[in-house]
């Protein structure tokens, strides 16, 4: 298992100076005795004006189902159990007339996980907005050993405000989230960007249906 432990480690390099920050815990690191599966899903943003999220600070908060019914643990206990996935959208993987994206490859523990909570930072040029899901969004995926577990793309778009005086729209600092598949793609890109996991199954994990003001729906591509 050692040769995950230094994938791990060059991933996070790779991810800090791509611009894709990855906050892990040291739990999901100690992988010497556990079998291992891969996360897999791209983070991105549509460029078109004036909806583009290109400026919008996008994360994932993810963590382990059995961490959600732990009521003992503390408030800091809960913390060091979530994985976080941001894109400032600096840099991509993959670029097109309407979107841009970079693709996550996340080494982890066999189990059953989550995307409990999603946050988006923004700005209208005067003010800052944070935003964040309310409720635990639940969205539920398995890591299996070996294989790939392709959970989608997440791509930001910019709620759109619109000036009274010059009657110009113009992205308001708030966001959402599309949600779709794009496998055909995002397949490809995986084993690019992985040359050493070309023996990896890669597979789709279709999420839950997603009811939420911050993630939309996308139309899913083959």
């Amino acid at each position: 298992m050692r040769y995950l432990f230094i994938y791990f480690c060059s991933l996070m390099l790779l991810g800090c100076s791509s611009g894709l920050k990855v906050s892990i815990p040291d739990k999901y690191t100690d992988t010497q005795n556990q079998s291992i599966g891969f996360l897999v899903g791209t983070l991105g943003a549509t460029t078109v004006w004036p909806s583009t999220g290109e400026t919008l600070v996008t994360t994932l908060h993810i963590r382990e189902v059995s961490t959600r019914s732990s009521i003992l643990m503390s408030d800091d206990d809960i913390e060091n159990e979530v994985i976080t996935l941001t894109n400032e959208n600096q840099h991509f993987d993959f670029k097109n007339e309407k979107e841009i994206g970079q693709l996550f490859t996340l080494p982890l523990p066999v189990g059953e996980y989550e995307i409990f909570q999603v946050t988006i930072k923004g700005s209208n040029g005067n003010q800052t907005f944070t935003q964040k899901t309310d409720e635990d969004l639940s969205l539920k995926f398995e890591i299996t050993a070996a294989n790939a577990s392709y959970i989608g793309e997440f791509i930001a778009k910019s709620r759109v405000a619109e000036s009274q005086l010059w009657n110009l729209k113009f992205p308001s600092g708030y966001g959402y989230f599309l949600h779709g598949y794009n496998k055909a793609r995002d397949e490809v890109l995986f084993y690019e960007l992985n040359p050493q996991l070309t023996g990896i199954q890669f597979d789709v994990k279709t999420l839950a249906t997603i009811k939420n003001r911050l993630i939309y729906t996308k139309i899913n591509k083959s």
